[in-house]
Formats: structure tokens, sequence, C-alpha cells
């Protein structure tokens, strides 16, 4: 942001849920609706070491755990999808800057995470979309 730089946000969306974040830092979040994993996207696209961890467990969570970590990962960086998903995996420790990936929301329907160098978890807080329509000003 030209008159505060030192303001990072980053913003996501699927299906009813919108998350946003806003740190000090570079920063990246996502969420994705948990629909059933496609075990072809993951070998095309993801690691050998995260395509073995989805194959151990609940596929559908662990797929979209993934997911959201990753592409958390590429928005913190600023390079969308022009950065190949399977070119890191997010097991690895990052070389310049340790990064770290929080679970910010899961339910039976979604999950979500960040990106950051911050170890700790962010604070979350949620806003149902009838309380968040009535405070906002047109």
């Amino acid at each position: 942001m030209v008159n505060a730089p030192h303001v990072h946000f980053n913003i996501s969306h699927a299906g009813k849920y919108i998350v946003c974040i806003v740190s000090d830092e570079p920063v990246g979040i996502d969420i994705e609706l948990l629909k059933s994993a496609d075990l072809k996207i993951a070998e095309r696209f993801f690691t050998s070491d995260e395509t073995e961890y989805i194959m151990l467990g609940e596929q559908t969570l662990r797929f979209c755990e993934v997911w959201t970590m990753k592409e958390s990962r590429i928005k913190r960086e600023g390079l969308g999808l022009h950065k190949p998903l399977n070119s890191f995996s997010v097991f690895e420790p990052y070389a310049q800057e340790r990064l770290a990936y929080h679970k910010i929301f899961q339910n039976n329907e979604a999950i979500g995470h960040v990106c950051s160098t911050k170890q700790s978890a962010p604070s979350v807080r949620l806003i149902d979309i009838g309380t968040f329509m009535k405070n906002i000003q047109f």
C-alpha cells in the first residue's frame, strides 16, 4: 500500500466463506471447500512427499490441507499460480526464511491456512455475513 508500506493483507474465498488477514509482513491466506480429492491432481501438481502424505490418511482432508498451504505460500510470495505448485513442498523448510503454516479454520465444509514467517498462529475472528453487512457503510 502506498501510504502504509508496512501493512500487508491477503484475501481468499470459497463457497460461503471469506477469509482476510492483515499483517506487518508479507502474508498469504487460502480457504477451500472440502471436496473429494483428485489424486491425479496431487500426482501432477504436488511433490512426492505431499502426495505420500495425502495417501496415508483421510485423503479429502489431507488433499485440501496441502492445497491451502501451497496456495497460501504462493500468495504470500505474490506469484499466484505463476509459480509451479510442484516446485516446492510445504513440508520442506524454505531456504531463504523460516516460513510457518497455520491452520486458521476447519470444519466439516472447509479448511484454511495462513503462510508467514511468524511462528505463532494469528488471532482469528469469525464474523457471520449478517453482522458484517450490518456494519458496512455504503
